[in-house]
C-alpha cells in the first residue's frame, strides 16, 4: 500500500538485471514488508505463465561474523525452499530433483532439527548446521548448486529470491562491507538466487560502493515512510483481514493508528509495537472499550511511557536539547554535513552534544569511517515519545518526510 512504484522497481530488476537489488531506507520504514510484498507478487503473477518463475526463499537472514555458517544455513533454506515449492515449479515447467534425495540430506545426522515452523519470509527454520569438517566436506552445498542448475538453467528461467537484512546490524558500514565482500563468490553466486540487501540509511550505499561488489550489486532503491494518506487505509486492511467478528473493535482503530504513526516520527515498526504494547496494556487494565474510550486511553499510555523515558535522561544539558528538537522539527535524521543548519560551525562542533543524544538514548548514529558525511543520525523510538512529551502532547514533528 503507498509502495507500487518500489515494488514495480523490484519486478523489473528480476525480470531483466543480473545484480542483485538493495534496498535502503530509514529503520523501521518497511523494507523488508516491502521486499516480501513484491516477491509474493512477482511470485503469484509468474504462475499463470511457463519458464520465468519467482520464488521466495523461506528465511530471511541477516549478515552473521560466522559467515562459513551463513553460508550453510543460506544453503539449507534453499534446499527447503525446493521441497516445499515443489508443485509450484512442477507445474511451471521446471526440472525438480529428486525431492527424497533432499529430504535425504536434510536428514543426515549432520543436520539437526530439520523442519519448517511457518511460511514465507517470516518462517522459522529448527535446523542446527553441523560445521565439523566432515559436514564441511560433504558435498551439501554441490548439490544444492546443482539442483538450482537444473531448476533454473539461465537467467530467463527465474529464480529464487532471498533477503539479506539489518546490514547495519555490523554495526559500521566497513564491516558490512567485508562482510559482503567474503561472500562475493559463495553467497552472491550461488545459480538461480536473487539477493535483496536491505538496510538503514547509508550503509547500503557505503557497502555496494565497494570495488570488489561492482557489478554484482545495483545501487539501493530508496525507501521512503508511507505517505499519511495511506496509513490509515493500511490499518483498515489489516482489521479487515484478521477481525473474527463484525463488531469487534480493534484497541487501536485506523485514526488511532495514524496517531501513532506520527507521533513515532512515521516508523512503521515503532508504530505496530506500540500499537501492540498498548493493546496488552489496556487488557492488562481491563479498560478496553468503544473507540472514543479507546484512543482516550491511547493518550495516557503514551503520556506515561514518555515520563519513563524523559526520568532517565538528566544528563543532557540545554545545547544538545536545542539540537534534539531542532533535529526533530526537520524529520528525525541528520548528518555531519548538516551541521551548519543547527548552529555549529563545524561537524567536531555538533559531535558532543549528538553524543550526549546518543548516550540517552535519544539518538543513535550509523557510521560510515570511509566517509563521514554519509554518518547519519536518527531519533529514535523513545527519543520520538519524549519529544511528543515536549511539545505537551501535540504533533510538532516536522512535516511528512515524503514531501
Amino acid at each position: 500500500m503507498g509502495r507500487e512504484k518500489e515494488v514495480k522497481r523490484l519486478h523489473r530488476h528480476w525480470a531483466s538485471m543480473d545484480t542483485h537489488a538493495s534496498v535502503e531506507g530509514s529503520n523501521g520504514v518497511g523494507k523488508t514488508s516491502l521486499v516480501s510484498v513484491a516477491a509474493y507478487r512477482a511470485m503469484r503473477e509468474s504462475m499463470s505463465q511457463t519458464g520465468n518463475v519467482i520464488i521466495p526463499i523461506t528465511d530471511v537472514f541477516q549478515l552473521s561474523s560466522d559467515l562459513d555458517t551463513f553460508e550453510y544455513q543460506v544453503h539449507l533454506a534453499i534446499a527447503n525452499t525446493i521441497i516445499q515449492h515443489e508443485t509450484t515449479l512442477r507445474n511451471c515447467g521446471h526440472s525438480v530433483p529428486n525431492i527424497n534425495e533432499i529430504r535425504t540430506w536434510l536428514n543426515a545426522p549432520s543436520v539437526k532439527g530439520g523442519g519448517l515452523t511457518g511460511g514465507g519470509f517470516g518462517a522459522t527454520r529448527t535446523v542446527n548446521v553441523n560445521t565439523s569438517s566432515g559436514f564441511k566436506d560433504s558435498g551439501f552445498r554441490e548439490h544444492v548448486r546443482y539442483w538450482l542448475s537444473e531448476i533454473f538453467p539461465s537467467s530467463s528461467s527465474g529464480s529464487f529470491v532471498g533477503i539479506i537484512d539489518n546490514l547495519e546490524l555490523a554495526e559500521t558500514s566497513r564491516e558490512a562491507r567485508r562482510r559482503l565482500e567474503a561472500l562475493r563468490d559463495t553467497v552472491l553466486s550461488i545459480p538461480g538466487v536473487r539477493w535483496v540487501l536491505c538496510g538503514a540509511n547509508g550503509i547500503v550505499h557505503s557497502s555496494v560502493g565497494s570495488q570488489r561488489l561492482i557489478g554484482r550489486i545495483a545501487e539501493p532503491i530508496r525507501v521512503a515512510p508511507i505517505d499519511d494518506d495511506d496509513v490509515k487505509l493500511v490499518v483498515q486492511k489489516r482489521i479487515e483481514r484478521f477481525r473474527k467478528s463484525e463488531g469487534a473493535i480493534a484497541p487501536v482503530d485506523p485514526d488511532g493508528f495514524d496517531h501513532l504513526y506520527k507521533v513515532a516520527g512515521r516508523n512503521l515498526r515503532n508504530s505496530f509495537k506500540h500499537a501492540q504494547d498498548f493493546s496488552m496494556w489496556l487488557a492488562d487494565e481491563e479498560a478496553a472499550g468503544d473507540a472514543v474510550s479507546n484512543r482516550q486511553h491511547l493518550e495516557v499510555w503514551l503520556a506515561l511511557q514518555a515520563e519513563k523515558y524523559q526520568s532517565d535522561i538528566s544528563s543532557v544539558k540545554p545545547r544538545a536539547w536545542a539540537l534534539f528538537d531542532a533535529l526533530v522539527a526537520r524529520g528525525g535524521t541528520c548528518t555531519p554535513g548538516d551541521h551548519n543548519a543547527f548552529g555549529f560551525n563545524s561537524p567536531e562542533a555538533m559531535r558532543n552534544p549528538v553524543k550526549l543524544l546518543e548516550d540517552a538514548n535519544l539518538v543513535h548514529s550509523i557510521i560510515d569511517e570511509s566517509d563521514q558525511r554519509r554518518r547519519t543520525t536518527e531519533v529514535t523510538s523513545n527519543g520520538w515519545l519524549v519529544s511528543y512529551k515536549r511539545s505537551g502532547f501535540s504533533l510538532t514533528n516536522g512535516p511528512n518526510p515524503t514531501t
